[in-house]
């Protein structure tokens, strides 16, 4: 899965084009690809704690993940495709949380 940069991610929090909760979503995915010490340098400072929760609190396995889709279709619906991709996003999610877990406890 290519992520977008964390620079980019958090230019586009700055526009207000995402929230802050999408923000740290998206950067906890960025760190399949990203170093999340190359990452923390980034975060606004009224997420840090959200995305530490989260880093401190990895779920156990990735079907645990929580995922919510939406988007609107022309065309035929391609259920399998649709499954996949959430397959998809919780694996990304679970990596991603777990690289930062590994990174906030080396910090402890």
């Amino acid at each position: 899965m290519a992520s977008v940069p964390p620079e980019k991610l958090v230019a586009t929090y700055n526009r207000g084009m995402i929230t802050g909760h999408e923000l740290v979503l998206r950067l906890i995915e960025a760190a399949t690809q990203y170093p999340p010490e190359e990452i923390l340098p980034l975060v606004p400072e009224e997420l840090v704690a959200e995305l530490k929760q989260r880093g401190t609190n990895p779920p156990d396995r990735p079907e645990a993940v929580r995922t919510v889709q939406a988007g609107c279709y022309a065309g035929p619906h391609d259920p399998q495709a649709w499954e996949r991709k959430e397959r998809e996003d919780r694996a990304a999610y679970y990596e991603g949380v777990w690289r930062w877990h590994e990174f906030w406890a080396e910090q402890r």
